[in-house]
């Protein structure tokens, strides 16, 4: 993330013949005093005692070997660094004009017994800052699969004929660099100057990459296909990777590839991609009309940002205008109407590439947020084309220099399992609210929800019980969240809408590690949002489940309007790309006063909902039972809140009873509950209660509250005969009709 990965283990292509020979071609083994071969079986040359190196290189810096090697690091290249500690060190290559590839390798490890993790450097070339307080440690422990990293990036060298490659360590700290790679690229590529101006999306004027800029390649995508090492490109030495990591949603559409020659153009030359990512791609399957096809990128904030685009229509059912034509945006800003690649390249198996520029921006304007840079495809139906669907083959995005003349952006912060989710990370903007991504192994299942609910309704009267001059409800506010400016088929004014950009990037790809929770439902994940500020539980519906779009949809028309200091509340929601994903305020079980995981614990007792309903089977549910309450609570009330918190657990969605049951029987155990309150109150004050009878009679009537009714009820019954041995089925059956009379046709969720 925020660099460009060179996947070194991927040369398992045969070699290619280059098509493009560069006119500049530099290889670097820094702390090296030997010319070695690579694993490519390319020659790289030590630095020590090279021209390239400054005069004083042996008292400014010195030569190192790493400590240690990981499986993935090569001995050449990665085993020797320079290391400059107390000032700068500048390297200086005499070049010709041009634009070149500059790239920068990095192996963070131990050197002369120095911290690997205390590196911390600035690198500057000619008058481009590429990188400031860079921390190679920081990077590659934020990237975990790998340890070490190269950073890439496209100067074009202008009158100054040479390139000066600055390393300033940081205070108190070092600078290190284990290899360093330049390579001459053709004329008027990437940088075109004022010949070609590129739409910036967003602005009526275009964009112009000219001699001016820098750039710093961050990803280079072969579409739908598999990783092409360096040496495999056309000569230009890039490394290509796949795109699966990226694209959002389930539904990832087909891939194809033939193996089939290509035309290339004077437009489109042979050296822009190798032939292997324009006879493949990644297209929309036959869905295509329900979802976009959608990739997500991590950038810096603050930046423009170029993507060039590579289309190919290889596949001969494509051979006319107007067959497939779809719509290309980015950051939900449309780049493209009408794409039309057969348009655009005048023929089948004839390569074409697009370029379009974007600004991100930093709202903050502390230079260090991240945020995510959005590409997005599907079929525009009113040209009423043959096929419905998009195709993409190849992708390059690269990061602009500031006015400043600077590239740098921040270290990525360190995932982390924080004692309070008070970190400072990326903050939002209005079209994205991002999840933080904090690893947070704690527990909380659907059930766990739904019996924090059960627990107030059920309890929360306890306490004010016996002071009848309040209401016997506290009030429950109906409040809408604003709701994101992003279309949905759900009505309006609900609560919040995430992209599925933002769910996917807060538990990575709903990796597995972050499950805190399953069922017949799906997952549940616990992650933080708004700046680590509020604990969440993610529930990600399972589409083999028997909840569907309707009762997904009325799922958050009811939850969003419920507002309470004890009710779990419902944050937000995703119905992007055949996903549904509800969004929860994380709220500890209330009944329990316990977290729902607590590994310590003896086994039966670790996971609290499988302990629930453990001690509800074996009839001993008092004993899960806060023991600050446990003596309040009415046994008759206890067995049947038991009864709905156990059905509420069940696996299976089928099985689970529906909100209007659960309602039902909420009200059912609160009015059990409060009608032991009210008999508890006469048994105390017995006095008062025959006084107050007394009056009662003296006027000839009684009250006729359906507290009253209820209590009436009870007299001469048994509270434990059964769950609802309070009414007899005749008061039982009015009781239904004349409180819950708008509750029809109850079903399984």
């Amino acid at each position: 993330m925020f660099t460009f990965i060179l996947f070194l283990s991927s040369f398992l292509y045969l070699k290619t013949a280059a098509v493009y020979t560069p006119t500049y071609y530099v290889l670097f083994n820094c702390g090296s005093d030997t010319t070695t071969l690579s694993i490519d079986t390319r020659s790289w040359d030590g630095d020590t005692r090279s021209k390239f190196s400054p005069p004083d290189a042996e008292s400014n810096s010195t030569s190192s070997t790493a400590s240690g090697q990981t499986n993935s690091i090569t001995q050449v290249l990665y085993m020797t660094a320079r290391i400059i500690q107390n000032c700068s060190y500048t390297y200086t290559f005499p070049l010709s004009l041009g634009p070149k590839f500059i790239r920068l390798y990095f192996y963070p490890a131990t050197y002369n017994a120095l911290e690997k993790s205390t590196p911390f450097f600035t690198v500057i070339a000619n008058d481009y800052t590429l990188l400031q307080n860079f921390s190679a440690f920081l990077t590659v422990t934020y990237l975990k699969k790998y340890s070490m990293i190269i950073k890439e990036f496209l100067l074009q060298v202008t009158d100054h004929k040479s390139l000066n490659l600055t390393f300033s360590p940081s205070p108190n700290s070092y600078a290190f660099i284990n290899g360093i790679e330049i390579v001459s690229i053709p004329d008027n590529y990437y940088i075109h100057g004022l010949d070609k101006g590129i739409p910036n999306i967003g602005q009526m004027s275009p964009y112009y990459v000219n001699t001016t800029t820098a750039l710093e390649s961050l990803y280079r995508f072969n579409v739908g296909g598999n990783d092409i090492p360096g040496t495999n490109d056309t000569g230009m030495f890039r490394s290509w990777v796949k795109d699966d990591d990226y694209l959002l949603g389930e539904t990832l559409g087909f891939t194809s590839h033939l193996d089939i020659p290509i035309t290339y153009t004077s437009a489109t030359p042979n050296y822009s991609a190798p032939e292997i990512v324009y006879t493949t791609a990644r297209t929309m399957d036959n869905n295509s009309l329900r979802y976009n096809m959608t990739w997500a990128f991590p950038v810096d904030a603050g930046f423009y940002y170029l993507l060039q685009l590579y289309f190919c229509e290889f596949q001969m059912e494509i051979t006319d205008g107007n067959q497939r034509v779809f719509t290309i945006d980015i950051n939900n800003q449309t780049a493209e109407e009408e794409a039309d690649v057969i348009m655009w390249s005048n023929g089948n198996r004839i390569p074409v590439y697009r370029d379009y520029v974007v600004r991100v921006e930093d709202e903050s304007n502390n230079g260090r947020d991240k945020r995510y840079l959005w590409l997005s495809m599907h079929p525009n139906l009113k040209t009423s084309s043959q096929f419905a669907n998009a195709i993409l083959n190849g992708l390059e995005i690269f990061k602009l220099n500031r006015s400043d003349r600077s590239l740098a952006g921040p270290n990525p912060e360190l995932i982390s399992t924080p004692t309070s989710p008070s970190t400072n990370l990326p903050t939002t903007d209005k079209r994205q609210s991002k999840l933080t991504t904090f690893v947070v192994i704690d527990s909380v299942l659907d059930g766990i929800i739904v019996v924090s609910i059960l627990g107030f309704l059920a309890f929360r009267h306890r306490r004010t019980a016996k002071h009848y001059a309040k209401s016997s409800y506290d009030p429950i506010s109906y409040k809408s969240m604003p709701r994101k400016n992003s279309a949905s088929s759900l009505p309006s004014g609900l609560c919040q809408r995430f992209s599925l950009a933002e769910i996917k990037s807060a538990i990575r790809n709903f990796e597995d590690i972050f499950v805190i929770g399953t069922g017949g439902f799906g997952n549940v994940y616990k992650r933080y949002i708004y700046n680590g500020a509020t604990a969440v539980a993610i529930k990600r519906l399972n589409a083999r489940s028997n909840q569907g779009v309707c009762e997904f949809k009325t799922e958050i028309e009811l939850l969003s309007q419920l507002r309470h200091l004890h009710l779990v509340s419902l944050i937000g929601y995703c119905d992007e790309n055949g996903e549904m994903v509800l969004v929860y305020d994380y709220m500890a079980n209330v009944l329990c006063a316990r977290a729902a995981i607590i590994p310590e614990l003896p086994k039966e007792q670790i996971n609290l909902p499988e302990w629930a309903r453990l001690s509800y089977r074996k009839g001993k549910l008092e004993k899960i039972i806060d023991p600050r309450i446990k003596n309040e609570i009415a046994p008759e009330c206890l067995t049947k809140f038991g009864e709905v918190a156990y059905s509420c657990l069940r696996d299976e969605g089928i099985e689970r009873p529906g909100i209007n049951d659960i309602v039902w029987n909420l009200e059912f155990v609160l009015q059990l509950q409060e009608s032991a309150d009210k008999m508890e109150q006469i048994e105390d004050t017995s006095e008062v209660s025959i006084d107050s009878y007394a009056q009662t009679s003296l006027h000839g009537t009684k009250p006729t509250t359906d507290d009253n009714m209820f209590f009436e009820s009870t007299k001469g019954v048994s509270k434990c005969e059964s769950n609802d041995s309070l009414l007899t089925p005749n008061q039982y059956e009015f009781k239904s009709q004349s409180v819950f009379s708008e509750i029809i046709n109850p079903t399984g969720k």
